[in-house]
């Protein structure tokens, strides 16, 4: 597992990349909210120094103060927890207070060197933005068009260099994914292949291409997540070289 210094940075970049539409700061921890269906875009991320009015003094307020905040958008709270979270003691403190831990997902990562080689039957188109075309391959199309249009929201406030990559078999997208860069390393999400078309080495080939990418624009290292239940993406991407850097997991209301 990675120092906590290294961690932060990680987190950080996926912050920048998967950027919600509010973000406040309370004593020290970072309190996230947005449209998206995404859990990270909705939860308070606790993995940066407590440095608040009441730090190490009075926890119980802080995660009052959050609980308040929350509710006051009409969220359930919710807390992001990693090895790294402040205090060392929040996640005994967030039982104390009736929460119940949830949803653990690992942070995994490889150099973006050497190229990952695949064969396969799917061209990759590469987008810039949020197009239709885009959004056709990276979505599943049974989402309802609230949460559609959030994702895309979602990409329009990256900053970073971004893209997003289309696998086209025939005359139609079957899968897709993402990928942002933060200096020297390249955030991967929303990696997918339609169900009709699992087995065909389609995700792979998703990856392979943006991979490319990110070494064509300088990256060194390429970090995604998945939910550690996920046997067969994790063992994915395993086999295209990552490995487990770290993980986090949820904390929410009983």
């Amino acid at each position: 597992m990675i120092d906590a210094s290294r961690l932060r940075q990680l987190e950080r970049t996926a912050l920048l990349a998967w950027p919600p539409a509010t973000l406040e700061v309370i004593d020290g921890w970072q309190v996230r909210r947005d449209a998206d269906i995404s859990k990270r875009c909705n939860a308070c991320s606790a993995s940066f120094p407590y440095v608040g009015p009441y730090a190490g003094r009075d926890v119980g307020t802080s995660i009052a103060r959050v609980e308040a905040w929350y509710r006051g958008q009409g969220n359930e709270p919710l807390f992001q927890l990693t090895a790294a979270a402040e205090p060392c003691d929040l996640a005994i403190r967030l039982d104390q207070a009736g929460y119940r831990c949830f949803g653990t997902t690992s942070v995994m990562t490889r150099p973006v060197q050497p190229p990952l080689a695949v064969k396969s039957d799917v061209s990759i188109l590469l987008e810039g933005r949020p197009t239709q075309l885009a959004m056709a391959g990276l979505i599943d199309q049974r989402w309802p068009a609230g949460p559609r249009t959030a994702r895309a929201a979602l990409f329009n406030r990256v900053r970073l260099p971004m893209v997003l990559a289309v696998a086209i078999l025939g005359d139609r997208p079957v899968g897709g994914g993402y990928a942002a860069i933060d200096r020297e390393t390249v955030f991967l999400a929303s990696i997918r292949v339609e169900p009709a078309h699992r087995g065909r080495r389609i995700g792979r080939a998703v990856l392979a291409r943006l991979l490319a990418w990110a070494a064509g624009m300088g990256a060194k290292e390429a970090m995604l997540q998945v939910e550690r239940e996920n046997a067969t993406a994790r063992a994915l991407y395993e086999q295209a070289g990552f490995s487990s850097a770290y993980d986090y997991w949820y904390h929410r209301p009983n």
